[in-house]
């Protein structure tokens, strides 16, 4: 499972306080047009978070990129667009849109990829495998 979860230990009646585990999902950039870096997708405060790592780049040659949670890496017909990337390289964090288009709601485990896509050209400039 992912999220989440507060851990606590009891010995001889005694009980730590309680710490915070976050299971996240994340997974490297491809390479593709130059993308590296990493995308972490992460529940934080109740909230489906998209960041990338510091180290996070993707070519500047290609316009109007967005960045997208989907189960495709040659199509977005089924994604759920989170973000207009903005900023080329460099850590980054998104709330992901709670629904997708067709209403249903976007969890943690509803998509196999974060991709990078061109709207303007429809490709993919670079993708994440989420495990």
């Amino acid at each position: 499972n992912y999220g989440t979860t507060a851990v606590t230990a009891t010995s001889a009646s005694i009980t730590s306080p309680p710490l915070m585990v976050q299971v996240v999902r994340s997974g490297s950039f491809n390479g593709t047009h130059n993308s590296t870096g990493q995308a972490i997708l992460k529940i934080e405060n109740g909230v489906l978070k998209l960041q990338t790592s510091s180290n996070f780049s993707v070519s500047s040659g290609a316009p109007d990129l967005r960045i997208y949670l989907s189960n495709s890496t040659s199509s977005i017909s089924s994604a759920v667009e989170v973000a207009t990337l903005n900023q080329r390289s460099g850590a980054q964090t998104w709330n992901v849109p709670a629904v997708n288009s067709s209403g249903q709601p976007v969890t943690i485990t509803s998509y196999a990829y974060v991709l990078v896509w061109c709207r303007q050209f429809g490709g993919n400039y670079g993708h994440v495998v989420l495990p």
